[in-house]
């Protein structure tokens, strides 16, 4: 290979490069003990469509346990993946847009290693700077879940009850293989408006929703009755605010939630 078309950051970054053709993604996660160690090879080629993508998850080290030890904690011995196909347009164009302006730098030890090649044959390789390349990979890897079947999109579900009486009803479903949040208000004898969310405040949105303190043993099973703002992080229980769904370190969360919720209730 030609030295001046290989381009490995130590201490230097970039701000931007040509226009991307192929990238690797290793995503290691090995921290965590066996069976739920693995780690993440994602390829992918940026086509004038969608982007074409070789996808394998390997689950590690676990050798030293039986296959008893692996069901017992909801695995099996054959949890890993492989898939090659297209993603939505859409993803073509955020993969374009995060590499093309990520900074990398050298770091043997990362758990996250990039490896880019750009129009002109250029390639760029090293360890993201920015956590939220990590937010990008992990959505990436959820849209490729998605589109496959492997998962399918969950739904949040928000219940406000005023007087025994329900106000409204909201769904809110992201949608990782079109970047979308879909936004389901239900009033008035199931009467339902449909909007979108911005998808680029999914992640914050999901960080405040999962920092709350979930108890199912003071949960209902049955649709809410008594008044309050109720959630179903996609279980199938309904946690009550401020009763089984807490945050003791921010009281705010639950305030900041309730607000936003209302709000987009509002448009319905």
């Amino acid at each position: 290979m030609d030295v001046s078309q290989h381009v490995l950051f130590n201490k230097q970054v970039y701000k931007h490069m040509d226009k991307i053709k192929k990238f690797e993604i290793s995503y290691n996660i090995n921290e965590l003990p066996p069976p739920f160690s693995h780690q993440y090879l994602i390829k992918g080629t940026l086509e004038e469509d969608s982007p074409y993508i070789d996808f394998n998850v390997q689950y590690t080290n676990r050798e030293e346990l039986t296959e008893e030890e692996i069901y017992e904690e909801g695995f099996s011995p054959d949890d890993d993946f492989t898939w090659q196909g297209n993603l939505k347009p859409v993803w073509g164009k955020e993969i374009q847009k995060v590499l093309s302006n990520i900074k990398l730098k050298k770091n043997p030890t990362a758990d996250i290693h990039l490896k880019v090649t750009d129009q002109q044959g250029n390639i760029h390789e090293g360890s993201p700077k920015a956590e939220h390349f990590r937010f990008f990979v992990e959505e990436l890897i959820q849209a490729v879940y998605v589109t496959t079947g492997k998962e399918v999109p969950f739904t949040i579900a928000i219940r406000k009850i005023k007087d025994k009486q329900t106000d409204y009803l909201l769904h809110l479903t992201p949608d990782f293989s079109e970047k979308k949040v879909l936004v389901s208000v239900f009033k008035d004898k199931g009467s339902e408006v449909k909007m979108e969310y911005p998808w680029e405040n999914l992640n914050a949105l999901l960080k405040d929703i999962f920092s709350l303190d979930f108890f199912p043993e003071d949960a209902l099973e049955k649709k809410p009755k008594n008044a309050g703002t109720y959630i179903d992080p996609g279980e199938g229980l309904w946690y009550k605010f401020g009763e089984s769904a807490k945050n003791p370190e921010n009281m705010q969360t639950l305030q900041k939630l309730d607000k936003l919720f209302d709000q987009l209730a509002s448009h319905g």
